[in-house]
């Protein structure tokens, strides 16, 4: 048996974040599987970087969020698995069916910022 190498740093959970977006296709009919997967090891990367590099972690979330609103849906995703019922007021609100759309390629999502389409 070959030994596996831990995810104990911020890059180590970046590459399993890789390796989860490439394994989409393999998730095949429980696509929600792989959207959850994703979402956990992406917001979750948030909390490491800021960790690991001293930074104040709300100011890095929010910074983060400002840049690539996608992290947006995986902070409802994570604290919405997590409690059930999203009761954190200080969470920005979003409503899927209209600030969210798919992009053709299947690369990720596009969120519409002011009517303008931003790709992360």
């Amino acid at each position: 048996m070959t030994s596996q190498r831990s995810i104990d740093t911020t890059e180590a959970l970046y590459r399993k974040l890789e390796r989860t977006f490439d394994r989409r296709s393999a998730y095949g009919e429980h696509q929600v599987d792989w959207c959850f997967d994703f979402a956990v090891t992406a917001w979750h990367l948030v909390d490491w970087f800021a960790i690991e590099t001293g930074a104040d972690l709300a100011g890095k979330q929010k910074q983060l969020k400002t840049k690539c609103p996608e992290l947006a849906v995986c902070e409802q995703l994570c604290n919405g698995a997590k409690h059930l019922v999203l009761t954190n007021r200080n969470l920005q609100a979003f409503d899927v069916a209209q600030d969210v759309r798919h992009t053709e390629d299947l690369a990720g999502i596009v969120r519409d910022v002011q009517g303008q389409s931003r790709p992360c």
